[in-house]
């Protein structure tokens, strides 16, 4: 929902103000933030009452927690909607100054593909080794380190080649 709403507004921001990595490392940054806090949800029921929801003659109570992990997604989800826009808007131009679009758009679905299946995996035996709050907070720091890297490389000029356009 929050992407429907939020990534099309967001895309045409992209495309009226330029600065791609501005985009792309905010939304790595929410969406590290939005990973990290959802270990707290277990905290949230010591400190915030269930909610009751009334609506077409009915009720329903939602869980203090469950309202917590819907925020998270929400913030994961802004994040996104600042992120994917930006990045296929960085692969399709990249990929038109080497005249290589399909195959700039192919590159970037094998690496999250792989990214897909390790991520999983990895967190998965942390969680298993030590705790669910540090696999969630792995993921986060990890989410931040990439966005370092690729903040690094596109200092170095490593993103967009040279004279690529909307390079800013």
């Amino acid at each position: 929902m929050t992407k429907g709403v939020t990534q099309g507004y967001v895309g045409s921001l992209n495309d009226r103000i330029g600065h791609l990595q501005w985009f792309i490392v905010g939304g790595a940054l929410l969406y590290a933030l939005g990973t990290a806090l959802i270990p707290l949800a277990g905290s949230v029921p010591e400190l915030v009452e269930p909610t009751t929801v009334s609506g077409l003659g009915r009720q329903m109570t939602v869980g203090s927690a469950w309202l917590w992990l819907f925020g998270c997604y929400v913030v994961v989800s802004v994040g996104d909607s600042l992120r994917i826009p930006a990045s296929m808007s960085m692969f399709v131009r990249e990929g038109e100054s080497y005249d290589s679009v399909a195959g700039g758009i192919s590159l970037r679905s094998v690496s999250w593909q792989v990214g897909a299946a390790v991520g999983p995996l990895a967190v998965g035996a942390v969680r298993d080794l030590l705790s669910y709050v540090a696999a969630f907070w792995l993921a986060a720091t990890l989410v931040v380190l990439s966005g370092v890297v690729f903040t690094l490389l596109y200092a170095r000029g490593a993103a967009l080649p040279s004279g690529a356009p909307g390079e800013s």
